[in-house]
């Protein structure tokens, strides 16, 4: 009976040490599990810092876009009044405008323009 006792012994020493090295392998891999779930949310969060960058960049470039629409519309109505004007300088005539070319500070001149710019040609 003493060596039965014995046996059985032996058998649970070996099953706990058994246990305890699972339990020790088992740890190992859960501090390994956490240090890879530490580096996959630090990649996260180096990609969402990037995607932000990104983000404010294009921002940046929208607004120089527009801007330089702006300046283009500007510049665009600028041009459809100078061509407005010379059109009806056209429709004028050279003629009428001829005699003014030569003598600019004729008094003429502010009236003339006056009524092309508003109009009245």
């Amino acid at each position: 009976m003493l060596a039965r006792l014995r046996l059985r012994i032996r058998k649970l020493d070996t099953e706990i040490r058994d246990v305890v090295r699972s339990q020790t392998t088992a740890g190992e891999e859960g501090k390994r599990e956490l240090e890879d779930a530490k580096k996959g949310i630090n990649e996260l969060f180096s990609k969402m810092r990037q995607i932000r960058d990104k983000a404010e960049q294009s921002e940046e470039m929208v607004q120089e876009i527009t801007k330089d629409i702006k300046e283009l519309d500007y510049a665009k109505r600028h041009l459809t009044t100078s061509i407005t004007t010379l059109r009806k300088l056209n429709m004028l005539g050279m003629q009428s405008v001829h005699p003014f070319i030569f003598f600019p500070l004729s008094p003429k001149i502010p009236p003339l323009f006056h009524s092309i710019c508003h109009g009245a040609a």
